[in-house]
């Protein structure tokens, strides 16, 4: 039961940055370099952008796709008639590389930033969803065992109301 909580409490706690060391070997680094080339071509090439493409670029693409930036929008030439025929004013939004969700389209200019956010992505995408199965799987093993009183307490803690099932 105590386990129960303690898991919650850590979930509601900010996350905390780590500083890590990878020691690698020139074939290593090799491969790497290799990795992160075929990544940023896979991006750009999503993009419909040249291999070498830059974050910045990519990202105005990913806005663009989102109506952020670069929509083009025509409206009839008010000064236009029948005799003398004017094509239509149009106008286009300037690209942004800021949008929402721009942040998760990236363009890896280093080793490191490959590997940082390589791992990162790793982590939310592959062992997130595992590790939060097995908490949660945990939790609901333990629910049983708590007293009334403990579940009040975590239903409070998770923002739901005393008696709640959270499952």
């Amino acid at each position: 039961m105590k386990k129960l909580i303690l898991a919650l409490c850590l979930l509601a706690l900010p996350a905390f940055a780590g500083t890590y060391t990878l020691t690698t070997n020139a074939a290593a680094d090799t491969k790497l370099e290799k990795a992160r080339l075929r990544a940023n071509a896979q991006t750009c090439t999503y993009y419909g952008l040249p291999k070498t493409c830059s974050q910045t670029q990519a990202r105005e693409i990913f806005c663009k796709r989102a109506n952020f930036g670069g929509v083009t929008t025509c409206v009839p030439d008010p000064t236009s008639t029948p005799q003398n025929p004017k094509p239509q004013i149009c106008t286009t939004t300037p690209l942004v590389s800021n949008c929402d969700g721009a942040t998760q389209v990236d363009v890896y200019t280093t080793v490191q930033k490959f590997i940082d956010g390589e791992f990162i992505r790793l982590v939310r995408d592959e062992y997130g969803p595992k590790n939060d199965a097995e908490d949660k799987a945990a939790a609901r093993a333990a629910w049983p065992t708590m007293t009334q009183a403990d579940r009040d307490a975590v239903c409070g803690k998770i923002g739901l109301l005393p008696g709640c099932d959270p499952w």
